[in-house]
């Protein structure tokens, strides 16, 4: 098995009553002053579709319903506008990049 991180939580955080992709039950791993909310997945390649997009989002609402998800992280995928490329990577077909 292998774990799927859904998000960060407040460190004494409980888990939310959610269940996580595949129906598994999720569980929180604390540490220094965070945990991670986490769910077990089947080991090997998994592939994300609609489903599991939807449980992510689900999981994630449930936990900032309880107050446990820091202020500063309470984002979900697709949030947020544009997705900007990451500092030190050029945009494919930029000005002065290879194409």
């Amino acid at each position: 098995m292998a774990e799927y991180v859904y998000g960060i939580l407040e460190p004494a955080a409980p888990a939310p009553a959610a269940s996580g992709i595949a129906g598994a039950p999720l569980q929180v791993v604390a540490g220094d002053g965070a945990a991670a909310l986490v769910s077990d997945i089947p080991s090997g390649e998994l592939r994300f579709g609609r489903d599991e997009l939807l449980t992510h989002s689900r999981v994630l609402e449930a936990a900032i319903a309880g107050g446990t998800v820091p202020d500063a992280l309470r984002r979900r995928h697709g949030a947020g506008g544009r997705p900007r490329p990451a500092a030190g990577i050029a945009r494919r077909g930029a000005p002065g990049t290879a194409t």
